[in-house]
């Protein structure tokens, strides 16, 4: 590689890790992110392999114990009694559940650069809008369904 010294295997591992996703191999991230512990590239993976080709429908989301590792610059947040939800920067949307003290991905943009810019939940549905107009989404938060508003 020219251009940029990286001093160690786990940092070029990442950034290999990293291409793979950004390119859409996501097996082959996921595997990559595992090689060096990196939990949220290792959600990520995990959420674009089993959802990535759903536009609308039923989502299968994987809990997590703990709360939500850190990821990038936090955008927007919502808490609710149970919930909170946070989006961030070129990265996905997160649930974390109080009660149960487990978080997951509940969404991740097609493109990485039309991340959630702003949040808003009424108990049951998690409305996630996309920076630019780029989108907005309903999120079933009871069933994991999740639908493409319309403008």
């Amino acid at each position: 590689m020219r251009g940029f010294y990286l001093r160690g295997q786990e940092e070029r591992d990442f950034v290999i890790a990293d291409s793979y996703f950004n390119n859409g191999h996501y097996e082959q991230a996921l595997q990559g992110f595992k090689n060096i512990g990196y939990q949220p590239g290792i959600e990520l993976a995990e959420w674009a392999i089993n959802n990535r080709s759903i536009k609308s429908g039923r989502i299968q989301i994987v809990e997590h114990i703990g709360p939500i590792p850190a990821y990038n610059t936090e955008i927007t947040s919502i808490d609710s009694r149970q919930y909170c939800f946070i989006s961030f920067h070129k990265g996905p949307v997160y649930r974390y559940d109080k009660v149960t003290d487990k978080h997951a991905v509940i969404y991740y943009p097609e493109s990485k650069y039309d991340w959630c810019d702003q949040l808003s939940f009424d108990g049951r549905f998690l409305t996630i809008q996309l920076r630019d107009g780029a989108g907005v989404f309903r999120f079933d938060n009871m069933s994991g369904e999740i639908s493409p508003v319309k403008a």
